[in-house]
């Protein structure tokens, strides 16, 4: 891969939106070009704080109905309150042409501008970087960028080994051997991106499991592991 091309895809690159080949290509590239590695470096991090760019949405007020209607005709039992809480949102990354030249020119503005004016601090976040288990996902690797003042995170992780059908990747938070589910992603690519509404520093790991389907406790040895350090 050439200087040119790969300046093209180092967006598409950051959010992991490059196939396999291209992928390898890039990587080759900046194991020799310091000047790519370095501006890589600064765009997943600044794809990191994408996550914190969408707010919490709010169920539409026909969701519930429908929702109760669809579980009480499936039982033939009859109709009972099902509450409904708000989600936050978070960005889905889809590797489509347009949406990834999009993404990446925001990516670029970001790594430059900050998030809308949001200024970083070396005393207002904490970026952790892990890899995966040597045997289980060697070429995985995670980064945790975590905001001290707004008590949450941002997780992104790629190179994860391809799940079966029905299986997703699961991330969890875990303090005293004890671990809280962070959310699950089924990226076809082998990537995850998660925003993490909790604060990291009370916790002694993160863990990344594959699952089959979201479940309460981890079922499966973890792929990545690391430790977390306030």
């Amino acid at each position: 891969m050439d200087h040119r091309e790969a300046e093209e895809l180092l967006g598409a690159y950051a959010l992991g939106a490059l196939d396999g080949d291209e992928v390898s290509r890039m990587e080759e590239h900046l194991a020799s070009c310091r000047e790519h590695a370095a501006a890589a470096a600064e765009l997943r991090q600044a794809q990191s704080l994408l996550a914190l760019t969408a707010g919490d949405v709010a169920p539409p007020a026909e969701l519930r109905a429908r929702i109760v209607k669809a579980v009480n005709a499936d039982q033939g039992v009859a109709p009972v309150a099902v509450p409904i809480r708000r989600v936050p949102r978070t960005p889905r990354w889809a590797p489509r042409p347009a949406y990834v030249a999009i993404a990446a020119a925001l990516l670029l503005a970001l790594g430059i501008g900050g998030v809308f004016g949001y200024q970083l601090s070396q005393t207002q976040q904490v970026a952790y970087t892990f890899a995966g288990q040597a045997s289980l996902a060697p070429g995985a690797q995670a980064h945790l960028v975590y905001f001290k003042d707004r008590k949450q995170a941002v997780l992104t992780v790629t190179g994860l080994p391809r799940l079966s059908a029905g299986q997703v990747y699961e991330a969890w938070l875990i303090k005293g051997g004890r671990a809280v589910d962070e959310g699950v992603g089924s990226q076809a690519n082998g990537s995850l991106g998660l925003q993490i509404p909790a604060d990291v520093s009370g916790f002694d790991q993160l863990a990344i499991t594959i699952e089959p389907g979201e479940q309460p406790q981890p079922t499966s040895t973890p792929i990545l592991t690391g430790q977390l350090h306030s």
